[in-house]
Order: structure tokens, then sequence, then C-alpha cells
């Protein structure tokens, strides 16, 4: 594996670690102590993929769970193992990553007495968009497509490379966004069905409750990755199919 993979791989484990410093921080206020199936479906399929860098690194993978939302595996035990695998990818890296302590300690001296208000369930809660739309870069012009469909439908859409300024920090944005959107749309191609980011937003998503659609062009369902086959997924390679997508979303109250 490439040094360029190792590097993917240490940002896509970084992403996968700052989705949990969020769960961690904000159990016990409205948040399961829990960590969902597809953080742990996710942190497998990469432990396997460091393992091939670094055959190093001890067997801590969490048992397959099964069809629970949740596993019955704290936010900190995922956070410890995550930063474990680090320390063989990246040691200097290490240093880099959010004290999920201070952050829990600080956490619950400045809000948790007051865990349950409106002010902060604001702050948790609080709406920019309506879509999310997840994609890699190599399906930019397809996303770019949606993404003018969805707006003309008068959704509100989130694109990273439209809505990502200049010189912010990418993944502290990426995070921010699925956190206030609605909904999360996962655009899926033969291009992007083996790549890291689609999985570790969908598991972002998916630990903050929010709707996720898996929009397909030309790739098997049955090949989808398991943390995306538990959604029902929709066809957009037709105008009529993505019109078909428009209304479903059109016609979600939630959404």
């Amino acid at each position: 594996m490439s040094e360029f993979n190792r590097n993917n791989l240490v940002k896509a484990l970084k992403y996968l670690y700052d989705s949990e410093v969020y769960g961690y921080v904000h159990e016990g206020y409205g948040h399961s102590p829990y960590v969902s199936v597809d953080a742990i479906n996710n942190f497998n399929v990469l432990l396997v993929q460091a393992q091939q860098l670094e055959p190093t690194i001890p067997g801590i993978t969490f048992e397959k769970p099964k069809q629970d939302r949740w596993v019955r595996v704290c936010h900190v035990e995922l956070l410890n193992a995550i930063k474990a695998v680090l320390e063989y990818l990246a040691p200097d890296y290490i240093t880099e990553l959010r004290d999920f302590e201070l952050e829990r300690k600080h956490y619950k001296e400045n809000w948790g007495n007051r865990a349950n208000t409106r002010e902060v369930n604001k702050y948790n809660t609080d709406i920019s968009y309506d879509i999310f739309l997840s994609y890699t870069a190599g399906d930019a012009h397809v996303a770019r497509e949606l993404r003018d469909e969805f707006e003309s439908a008068g959704f509100k859409c989130f694109m990273a490379e439209k809505d990502v300024k200049v010189g912010e920090d990418w993944n502290n944005d990426i995070r921010k966004s699925i956190m206030h959107s609605k909904s999360v749309v996962l655009l899926i191609t033969p291009r992007s069905i083996n790549k890291h980011w689609p999985l570790m937003e969908t598991g972002a998503a998916w630990a903050l409750g929010k709707k996720i659609i898996p929009a397909i062009i030309n790739v098997d369902i049955d090949k989808l990755p398991d943390p995306v086959k538990r959604y029902q997924a929709r066809f957009i390679e037709t105008m009529q199919q993505r019109k078909e997508l428009i209304k479903q979303l059109s016609d979600d109250s939630s959404i």
C-alpha cells in the first residue's frame, strides 16, 4: 500500500475519531453511551487495511455487530482503539488528536446542568441545510448536477466543493455540516463504492441520527458496503428516477 493510501487511511481514522469524540462528549445528554453499528463496521474495515501496512498492529477488531442499532461498546473504547492504531500508522500525529476527556469535562462544566434546555438543544440540532451531499472528487460533476436539481426543487444543499471555504479546516467543516443537515444523500458510483470517505460520512450521519439515502448509479445493490446496505437506496440513472428521488424528499415531512 502506497504512502498516499497511508495518508488517506490516517485521515479516515481521524474522521471516525472526531465523530466518536462528539458521541463521547455528549453521551448522557440526549446521546447513546454506545457506539453505532456503522462506526464499528467502519473501524473493522480500516483496521484490516492498517494491518496490511503495519502487521505488528494487534488484533483489536470488535465483534461484528448484528442488526441492533447500537453495539455494547462505549465511545471511549472505540476512541482508544482508533488512537492505538494511529500510534502505529502515524505516531507524530497523535499530539494533534482532540483530547476527548478534556472536551467532555469542559462540556459538563459549561453545559451539563442545562443539557435539556432550549439553548443546548439548539446547539445540537440547529439546521443549516436540508441535504448534505456526500460524494467523491471523481464524481464531482454528477454531484453538481444533483445539487442543482435539489436546489431547483427548493432544498438547501451542502456540497463541499462549493461550501467549504478556502483555508478552512476541511474535516471540521464536513463534520459540522453533517450535524446541521436534515438528511444525507450518499452518491454511490463505481468510482466511490470502495472509497473511505462516503463510509465515514455515513457513519457520522448515523451516529447523529440523520436520514440517509443512498443514490446509486451503475452499482448493484448486492455490492454495496455493509454499512450502506441497511438503507433504502434509490437508483438515479435516469431523469425520471431523479425526479422520483426529489419527490420522495419533498414528501418527507422531516426534510
